[in-house]
């Protein structure tokens, strides 16, 4: 008893901190060790630890800016507010639906926003900040993959040959795109040398075993882009020829190419199955009818978060059209909106190219997945998109009357 009212306690001081980028990575961390909480706690389900973190932060946030409220911010949140009742009304949702409406695309968003926020505002790299992230998270992995592939029999799980894909405690593609996505944020972090080749070498084994070609694809883009951006050709070109020479060996040792090839293969990259699958959730779209098309059936009836909740309604290997048929045309169309904004706000200048790229590689992977459904992408997509927008350009924050221009050192 004791020790969960120590748990709750250092969760009520992580989630109203004043630093919100650690409020940020304590919900990050929630979520990624959402099956030992269950187990500490003995419940069933951590949607209520969520509730709670969330509560508590923007009780905290609305007292200290209470003074500084935007009546456009409001406004937007009132709309979105509404929209998620109105979708819960027409489909008779249970809370969990909409509960997980709200951490989307009310909690999540502005999270971020006020984390970036307090990222540029005290200048501190934005890599920096998810390193006791990650060196959590691979401590778990390194675990399941070397000595406890349960993890001290938390996770249910069977370890056979063909199934050995070991992770943090979450989904093995979920935190390979996470790794994939915070790499390339390292790209072009300030932290050392020393340090960027440290993680690089913690992050080897993992997205080795983890067998997630989007993991890789995330990373291939961001860092060609970046070498190129920066007008680093022989970079580029060495890199080239040493990921040429390393494939080379792999095939000479085990007589097959490296698992990021099979990208384009349309059999061993899964293709197949994964067109079926947007084909038949594109004949789900095209019978709905128009209100369940504007505003959705409701979060989680088309997305891997919902699938682990019992609410799933259909199987959709595309986070877009999951994004329809969950939340309807209109959040669709927001989201395009959104990163148009993005785009001419900040006129892809200095940092916010790269970051830009970074969110347009999110999206490209989410064509044939629907990682960006499960709230740890999106917190870690807002958080970029957030602080990408922060660059070269003065920042709105949706509960602020008035806004700053604050820059990064370069």
């Amino acid at each position: 008893m004791i020790f969960k009212l120590v748990l709750l306690l250092i969760i009520t001081v992580t989630a109203s901190s004043q630093r919100r980028y650690l409020s940020l990575v304590g919900f990050l961390l929630l979520v990624s060790l959402g099956p030992l909480l269950k187990v500490v706690l003995g419940i069933q389900s951590t949607g209520i630890v969520y509730t709670y973190y969330f509560g508590v932060f923007f009780i905290a946030l609305i007292l200290r800016e209470h003074r500084k409220l935007s009546l456009i911010g409001i406004c937007l949140i009132l709309a979105l507010l509404g929209l998620l009742f109105l979708q819960s009304l027409t489909n008779n949702l249970n809370i969990n639906a909409l509960s997980l409406g709200i951490s989307r695309f009310i909690f999540l968003p502005i999270l971020a926003c006020y984390a970036a926020k307090d990222i540029v505002k005290k200048d501190t790299d934005i890599f920096s900040v998810f390193v006791i992230y990650l060196l959590i998270n691979f401590l778990i992995f390194y675990i399941r993959a070397f000595y406890s592939y349960n993890f001290f029999d938390i996770m249910d799980v069977s370890l056979e040959e063909w199934t050995y894909r070991p992770s943090n405690l979450s989904n093995p593609i979920i935190f390979a795109i996470e790794v994939a996505v915070l790499l390339s944020l390292m790209i072009r972090s300030n932290i050392s040398f020393r340090y960027k080749i440290i993680v690089s070498i913690l992050s080897v084994i993992p997205l080795a075993l983890m067998f997630s070609r989007s993991s890789y694809v995330i990373i291939l883009v961001n860092y060609v882009f970046f070498l190129v951006y920066s007008r680093k050709f022989v970079t580029l070109f060495w890199s080239g020829m040493i990921s040429i020479f390393v494939g080379a060996i792999v095939f000479y040792i085990t007589g097959e190419l490296p698992y990021i090839v099979s990208i384009l293969d349309y059999n061993a990259g899964a293709y197949g199955t994964r067109m079926s699958s947007m084909s038949e959730s594109l004949n789900f779209v095209a019978e709905m009818d128009i209100t369940s098309l504007l505003i959705g059936l409701g979060s989680g009836s088309a997305s891997q978060h919902g699938a682990g909740h019992g609410m799933e309604m259909v199987y959709v290997e595309n986070a877009f059209i999951s994004l329809v048929i969950e939340n309807g045309l209109f959040l669709l169309i927001g989201y395009i909106l959104s990163l148009m904004y993005f785009y001419f706000r900040t006129g892809l200048k200095g940092g916010s190219a790269c970051y830009f790229v970074i969110l347009l590689s999110i999206g490209l992977i989410n064509l044939f997945s629907a990682s960006l459904t499960v709230l740890s992408v999106q917190t870690l997509y807002w958080t970029i998109y957030f602080y990408g927008l922060s660059q070269n350009s003065s920042m709105n924050y949706p509960l602020k009357r008035d806004s700053s221009h604050d820059s990064l050192a370069k």
